[in-house]
């Protein structure tokens, strides 16, 4: 799990200050697995233990535990809302699992009441006297329990960061790192423009998980926006696939061609129904239309296959992907090309529907 964030750090794109900036610090790998990671864990029947249980072990959170290291467990706490307490990052964790929410949208929504109090835009009389600041461990910890109770300012801000944004008004949406209502909750695009344009065309909003795009692999510029949309359209229809199987997405994370047929296998060793991984590719497609003509009907409109501001006009302030954004406008283009979508409205048109021979 800490690889991925410490990765991101070395790259500049960590989920940092709510994505004011790409780098918080260096990653403590020896202490956390000294003082807070216990034995591996693996799904039911998986042969690979890619998880650990944790647990705090002294202090005034004592006794918080948990397991699921993914990067989202110390990339969001940590970095995103500047917290360097650790006790506090996996309390936090604890408090997210027992109350059933989820943590990249309480982060998200966390780091938008965070910057809309350090801009004025919500005042200490809106947040009952905690002080919001990044890094402010107790008041988020205080925040936390306030959402999920619906108290006070707990109660807009259980609306999403979308709704939540939109009910405070005065501004408010430029610091709402969202896709369609949906956080933003990993590496930051600016320094990954393949993720960046995962991002805006997915259809559940901006998650990751529908492309996981291998642009930081040896040998592929991740600051060009160049052959970007052919990568996303081929690895979301991978992805398509994976989920319609519940194939673990994480076992195949550096796409290539020998992923379609061994899918077309799995499927082939479990149905009886041979098929080629043409096929299989051919079915991601039409998931991937399918999902699009849906969002359509419910409102979809080419508008929000976008980026915030803060990633389309504004820089990185330094390290590594320094002086970046995101060109979005021509990629989403490109993508619609290759799916045979219209450019300008973003509908699927109907040779996407003729039947395989």
């Amino acid at each position: 799990m800490p690889v991925n964030t410490q990765r991101y750090e070395e790259l500049g794109i960590r989920t940092t200050k709510n994505y004011l900036e790409g780098m918080f610090g260096e990653v403590p790998l020896e202490r956390l697995s000294k003082e807070y990671y216990g034995r591996p864990r693996n799904c039911f029947g998986c042969f690979l233990p890619c998880d650990r249980t944790w647990v705090v072990s002294q202090g005034p959170y004592a006794g918080s535990y948990g397991a699921g290291l993914e990067s989202a467990q110390t990339h969001h706490p940590f970095s995103r809302l500047g917290i360097s307490d650790l006790d506090v990052v996996f309390h936090l964790n604890t408090l997210v699992d027992k109350y059933g929410i989820d943590l990249m949208d309480w982060a998200g929504v966390t780091g938008l009441a965070i910057e809309c109090y350090l801009n004025g835009i919500i005042s200490s009389e809106d947040t009952e006297g905690l002080n919001l600041d990044l890094g402010a461990g107790e008041a988020i910890v205080e925040l936390l329990e306030k959402i999920v109770y619906r108290k006070g300012l707990g109660d807009i801000l259980a609306e999403g960061v979308k709704g939540a944004a939109e009910k405070i008004g005065r501004g408010a949406e430029k610091h709402a790192m969202h896709v369609k209502g949906l956080s933003i909750d990993s590496r930051d695009p600016r320094g990954s423009k393949a993720w960046g344009l995962g991002y805006a065309i997915s259809s559940r909003g901006a998650d990751h998980c529908r492309t996981l795009v291998p642009d930081l692999a040896p040998g592929i510029d991740r600051f060009s926006e160049e052959g970007k949309p052919a990568m996303v359209k081929w690895c979301e229809e991978c992805m398509a696939i994976q989920h319609c199987l519940e194939v673990c997405i994480f076992l195949w994370r550096n796409y290539d061609s020998t992923v379609p047929p061994l899918l077309a296998n799995i499927y082939g060793a479990v149905t009886g129904v041979e098929v080629s991984g043409d096929q299989m590719m051919k079915v991601g497609e039409r998931l991937v239309n399918l999902e699009r003509c849906f969002n359509i009907r419910e409102g979809l409109q080419k508008s929000d296959d976008t980026l915030p501001d803060r990633f389309t006009k504004e820089t990185l302030p330094s390290g590594p992907s320094q002086g970046h954004v995101v060109k979005i406008g021509p990629m989403v283009d490109e993508y619609y090309e290759r799916r045979g979508w219209n450019v300008e409205s973003g509908l699927p048109k109907r040779a996407n529907w003729k039947p395989s021979g």
